[in-house]
């Protein structure tokens, strides 16, 4: 038999490696240290410290309606609702008239330590005058001195025109007084007192 004619061949091509195929995938991401230092992150802010509460104003003292002289806190004349204000009409002015002591004279300096408590009896007349405004009278007091010139007791004659208040803010000023020691011993001084308005 004839053999079949062998077809032409091309001529071949040198052998190489072989070509990778092109990839659409993404590239992988990048590795993270997991030692590497992290960014900080800054503290957050302080907050402001409020405002220091301003203290409230002490309230003023007040004498308990009828206290007494004993422990009371002379010159404030309480009102009805607790408080102390009150102004006198500008035609009036208070005016307090003090008589000479009478009683135990042993006491030397007794003159003049009465007449340096008519600022404060005026005081005591112009808190009352704020409640009442025709408030006068005469009241009598009668000061029991001890030995060492202190004030042991202030007994009220008299007065019934004038209120339980000012009577009140008298005794305790003339508790707090300070007499001379008297002559022999303890001592008795009777102090008049006249309130009246002008």
């Amino acid at each position: 038999m004839r053999p079949f004619p062998s077809s032409p061949r091309s001529p071949s091509s040198p052998a190489g490696p072989p070509t990778a195929a092109p990839s659409d995938a993404p590239p992988p991401p990048p590795v993270v240290d997991p030692v590497a230092p992290q960014p900080s992150i800054p503290p957050a802010p302080a907050r402001p410290h409020p405002p220091t509460p301003r203290p409230s104003p002490p309230r003023l003292p007040i004498c308990p309606t009828g206290a007494p002289s004993t422990g009371s806190i002379p010159g404030w004349i309480p009102r009805p609702d607790g408080t102390t204000t009150g102004a006198l009409p500008a035609h009036k002015r208070a005016a307090v008239a003090i008589g000479g002591p009478s009683g135990n004279t042993g006491i030397a300096n007794a003159p003049a330590v009465i007449a340096g408590m008519a600022p404060a009896f005026r005081r005591c007349y112009n808190l009352a005058l704020t409640r009442d405004p025709d408030l006068k009278g005469t009241l009598r007091v009668t000061a029991k001195i001890g030995p060492g010139g202190e004030v042991l007791a202030t007994p009220v004659t008299g007065g019934t025109t004038l209120s339980p208040e000012l009577i009140a803010c008298i005794q305790a000023r003339i508790t707090a007084a300070q007499f001379a020691p008297p002559d022999g011993g303890n001592g008795v001084l009777v102090i008049p007192i006249s309130f009246f308005t002008e």
